[in-house]
């Protein structure tokens, strides 16, 4: 199994957090609790979904973007239509 982590884009576009919410929504993951920090002058928000068997971290990081890495397909179809769900918003 290959890992891999893709950056969805800005960690302050709402619209797109909002398209991957959707999208882990659709596909019939299963959202864990959000988890929050700070460090400096950097701000951290997390989560973790299971989808298909295999768990993602999904991680919006100040300077960083809006990131979600796991499962390289599970991580690529998640991507895939986030990007769709955002196109069309």
């Amino acid at each position: 199994m290959a890992s891999t982590t893709i950056i969805l884009g800005a960690e302050h576009d709402a619209t797109l957090h909002q398209a991957l919410l959707k999208a882990l929504s659709e596909a019939g993951a299963t959202v864990g609790e959000t988890q929050w920090g700070v460090g400096g002058s950097q701000e951290l928000v997390g989560f973790s979904a299971m989808l298909d068997g295999f768990q993602l971290q999904i991680e919006s990081e100040t300077y960083i973007g809006l990131s979600l890495a796991g499962d390289q397909s599970t991580v690529e179809k998640v991507a895939n239509r986030t990007r769709q769900i955002y196109g069309a918003s």
